[in-house]
């Protein structure tokens, strides 16, 4: 049906071409008998003109017996007029349709041509020129009837192929705007539908097909808008626990199913309450509706996410938050459960992580309380710039760590140095650069710090290429390496030092954008400005705090910790001291 207009334009429109070929082959036709018209009262004229010269003729005395019988006027054969005028009349019968009118001048044009033939034998030519010329007078009188009549036509059709001409055109071009209407038409339609289809696609994980991290940061955002006491709503990430053991034994093909499969279920097993999102990698997250939803169906959902076949087992690590009971902020909401997610992974799978980290602060705490405190605070400070950095889950994790550990390896660097007011010398100075590597073997001795342990080995590289251990430049030096340097330098700068007193705040930001380029990467910089200048405004970043809540979980996971075990990394440092850098 959406063809039918063009399908009837494109009808009417070849109707009209016939009808206006039509009017055109009239208007030829009609053209053609004027000039058979024209032909035919030429030669009437001639008659008439010989009808004249032989009545001048007969007037004269003619030869001895036969009076009045002179020659007639030559220049004419007997049966000319006839056979030519009469082929012509009957052509413009069929052109003009008038076959009565036609006949009668048919009629009158074999009278004539008679008349011409007894002219020519007559003895007396008087009666036979008064018949002739009463034939010429009719027939001028009907030609000129015929050729009026003719000529009318002419006009009229004319007029009418000119007007059917134009009225063609209008058609074509009514045709050709109806397309091209059309043909837009349908490219706005197939463009919307391929924006929608963009949009839809911009919102979908393209492999599981659960909505993305863009429409959760969007879901959120209404559900926190009209989530109240009443009717709360809880957030809930997860973390497939042994996943990428899975994807490097059985191949990134039948990891992507696997996730598929465990999509679908958790998809599944929240659509009653609400929608299941997949964050990225093995990430995934539920909105849910928690006046609806108890306890046995967050463990429904993780349990969603289980699967058990030959030689691996999948299980999932969980952290929610409850809105708006916990907080009403979107991004707030995301990190607490983030961070509460990877605390109950870590609780689990990484508690020997964890306990490495803390023997390594308490050994850093016994060498050089000033040194534990710096090192908290700019744990806590590399946390925050690494959140806004998009840096989360266990790269976040292995990010505080990393701040927080950062001068571990200045446990085998002297007191003496480490406290000198002056210059230190070359030598001095050639020992104190060795401490990023000294501190990343110390790490390398707990597997469950590695990680963290490549993260400190470049926590002292400048983006320029002038820093240490490696000399490493741009974005050859990992994010976190950077962000822990700029967070320590800006630490060490607003912190009185033997050997010079601390900058204030905005000094120290000015430094850091001074460096910016050269010695600091510009977007960490940046990153740690903007941290300094929204969230040490809303209390969010209260970092003169961090030593005694740092210190404070130290001493509670050291009291349950084995003597021997924090004796080992005491005797482990001075050894670690004599470790060629290069081997690293």
């Amino acid at each position: 049906m959406s063809w039918l207009p063009v399908v009837l334009t494109l009808v009417i429109a070849g109707g009209s071409c016939w009808a206006v070929l039509a009017l055109h082959r009239s208007s030829d036709r009609t053209r053609q008998a004027q000039v058979t018209l024209a032909e035919i009262e030429r030669n009437i004229q001639n008659a008439e003109n010989l009808f004249s010269k032989a009545s001048s003729l007969a007037a004269l005395p003619g030869p001895p017996g036969r009076p009045g019988s002179a020659p007639p006027p030559g220049g004419f054969q007997a049966g000319d007029l006839e056979a030519n005028d009469l082929a012509r009349l009957a052509a413009l019968r069929s052109a003009t349709g008038d076959r009565s009118e036609i006949r009668a001048v048919s009629r009158d044009v074999v009278a004539l041509n008679g008349a011409l033939q007894t002219l020519t034998r007559a003895t007396d030519r008087r009666a036979t020129v008064a018949r002739g010329q009463r034939i010429v007078r009719r027939l001028d009188t009907a030609l000129n009837l015929l050729s009026a009549k003719v000529a009318a036509q002419q006009r009229t059709a004319a007029r009418l192929s000119n007007l059917g001409t134009v009225a063609i055109m209008l058609l074509a071009a009514l045709v050709l705007a109806i397309t091209l209407r059309r043909f837009e038409v349908r490219r706005r339609r197939e463009a919307e539908e391929h924006a929608v289809e963009l949009r839809k696609q911009a919102l979908r994980d393209p492999l599981t097909g659960l909505p993305n991290r863009r429409q959760l940061t969007h879901d959120l955002g209404s559900a926190v808008s009209q989530a109240s006491l009443e009717h709360p709503v809880k957030l809930m990430f997860f973390d497939l626990d042994g996943f990428k053991a899975y994807n490097d034994s059985f191949g990134h093909y039948e990891g992507d199913q696997l996730l598929s499969r465990l999509a679908h279920a958790l998809g599944k097993a929240a659509a009653p309450f609400g929608a299941a999102y997949r964050l990225g990698g093995d990430e995934f997250c539920a909105l849910i509706s928690a006046a609806s939803a108890d306890e046995q169906f967050d463990a429904y959902l993780v349990e969603s996410l289980a699967s058990d076949g030959d030689g691996f087992s999948i299980r999932a690590s969980m952290g929610s938050v409850l809105l708006p009971a916990e907080t009403n902020d979107p991004e707030t909401a995301m990190q607490w459960a983030d961070a509460r997610m990877y605390a109950q992974k870590d609780s689990g799978r990484l508690s020997a992580g964890e306990q490495s980290r803390n023997l390594a602060l308490q050994l850093l705490a016994a060498q050089e309380p000033d040194v534990f405190r710096h090192s908290a605070r700019v744990g806590t400070l590399a946390t925050y710039v690494g959140r806004r950095l998009g840096v989360s889950g266990r790269a976040l994790a292995d990010l505080t760590r990393a701040a927080e550990l950062h001068d571990i390896g200045k446990v085998a660097i002297p007191f003496s140095i480490l406290e000198k007011p002056g210059r230190l010398s070359d030598d001095e100075w050639k020992l104190m650069r060795r401490h990023p590597i000294i501190g990343a073997n110390i790490l390398c001795s707990a597997p469950a710090l590695a990680s963290v342990a490549d993260i400190v080995r470049c926590s002292h590289e400048r983006f320029d290429g002038h820093g240490y251990p490696l000399g490493l430049a741009g974005k050859d030096i990992p994010l976190s390496g950077q962000i822990v340097f700029i967070c320590d330098s800006f630490d060490a700068m607003t912190s009185d030092r033997p050997y010079r007193g601390a900058m204030g705040e905005q000094e120290a930001i000015a430094e850091l954008d001074r460096c910016a380029g050269t010695q600091f990467d510009p977007q960490v910089v940046r990153a740690l400005k903007e941290c300094l200048s929204e969230e040490l405004s809303n209390g969010a970043l209260a970092v003169s705090h961090a030593d005694s809540r740092l210190a404070h979980d130290v001493a509670d996971a050291a009291n349950g910790v084995d003597q021997r075990a924090r004796a080992g990394i005491l005797e482990l440092a001075p050894q670690v001291a004599d470790v060629d850098a290069q081997r690293v």
